[in-house]
């Protein structure tokens, strides 16, 4: 890593500690920070951090962030707003809802602002009631697929799924519902064990496909810090120990001033916020090798269960040709393209046999 890169991460653990803040270099470079930020999505907590130092840019460059600043806020509090709409219609009608995810992680945050939600994702116990009712009331539907129904309104997406994961992870999670609580009158939130694991196995998915940033992080470290988490054999019924065990030891090592693993901190930069389509590439020639095309074009049941409604083995030639036709459809399409960067290959290598994930 480099120094912005580690100075990044310095800023943001030493911020969210409520740390006095060393100053940096005086040659720092500013605006290598400040796209790590953007790409983490963590913004708002880079800001808050930033003015709290000596050594920051010039007051032309800090008046465009506080600008930039504001207007993120006033997205954060218009997104919030359009969340808990969306959550409190769906209750009132008569629906078991249950948000996921970000919606509730946030508040564990020193300030939930800090952590940026940029869509909705909620389950619910009626998948076409709740759609009717979206509907009825000017939400319009811009994608429908195995995993969820996306709906947007005022600029603002609801993810209405169909089941919490799709794939390899779905039988262990099938029934949310009996692993929660009620918050409130047909509002659910999941039991604090459940709710790990499917935050732990949520990461994975996303860290196994095309990587995960630095947020992800945060939130482990968060979730630790504030669940009374005394069960974690249904992470081990995921075979998602090891991933586990390695990214709560990252955690705690970045946020209690301790060395961290580098290798994995390379990762989470490389990844953005939620991954990205160049680490995919990467990921399936670390795990497959010179066989990767084949399966790119001939993936397994597993895989193609993510984005087409499979059932049994025996329709893999029938969805296999279907997806190539798909994707020749699509004008900017590059799921087939092979080529890639060794150095990244073996980056992930690296980390996916660290974390375990080598047959995830």
């Amino acid at each position: 890593m480099n120094y912005e890169q580690r100075y990044f991460l310095y800023l943001v653990k030493s911020y969210l500690n409520g740390e006095k803040i060393s100053e940096p270099n005086s040659d720092i470079d500013w605006h290598s920070v400040y796209l790590y930020a953007c790409e983490q999505s963590l913004y708002n907590l880079f800001y808050s951090a930033l003015v709290k130092i000596t050594n920051k840019p010039n007051e032309q460059i800090m008046a465009k962030l506080k600008s930039k600043y504001k207007r993120s806020l006033m997205k954060y509090t218009n997104n919030n707003f359009e969340a808990k709409q969306t959550v409190e219609l769906i209750a009132s009608n008569g629906i078991k809802v249950m948000p996921l995810k970000g919606y509730f992680i946030k508040e564990y945050y020193m300030q939930p602002e800090f952590r940026y939600v940029s869509d909705l994702d909620i389950i619910t116990d009626d998948l076409n009631k709740t759609t009717d009712l979206l509907l009825e009331n000017g939400y319009e539907i811009v994608k429908d697929d195995i995993h969820h129904t996306a709906l947007i309104k005022n600029g603002f997406v609801t993810e209405v799924h169909k089941s919490l994961f799709v794939g390899k992870l779905k039988k262990y999670f099938l029934n949310p519902f009996e692993n929660a609580f009620e918050l409130s009158n047909n509002i659910y939130r999941m039991e604090d064990n459940y709710f790990y694991a499917y935050v732990i196995a949520h990461f994975a998915y996303h860290f196994s496909a095309s990587g995960a940033g630095i947020r992800s992080i945060i939130d482990v470290y968060y979730l630790n810090k504030n669940l009374n988490i005394s069960d974690k054999s249904l992470i081990s019924d995921c075979s998602l120990s090891q991933f586990e065990q390695e990214i709560l030891s990252f955690a705690l090592n970045l946020f209690e001033g301790r060395e961290y693993d580098d290798t994995i901190a390379e990762i989470l930069y490389l990844s953005h916020t939620s991954g990205l389509y160049e680490n995919r590439a990467a990921i399936d020639s670390s795990r497959h090798g010179k066989s990767r095309l084949i399966k790119k074009v001939f993936p397994s049941m597993d895989y193609l269960s993510t984005a087409y409604p499979i059932e049994r083995k025996s329709q893999l030639p029938y969805f296999w040709a279907k997806r190539l036709i798909d994707a020749s459809r699509r004008d900017n399409d590059n799921t087939y393209d092979v080529i890639v960067d060794e150095n990244r290959v073996k980056k992930f290598n690296d980390v996916i046999s660290k974390l375990g994930l080598e047959d995830f």
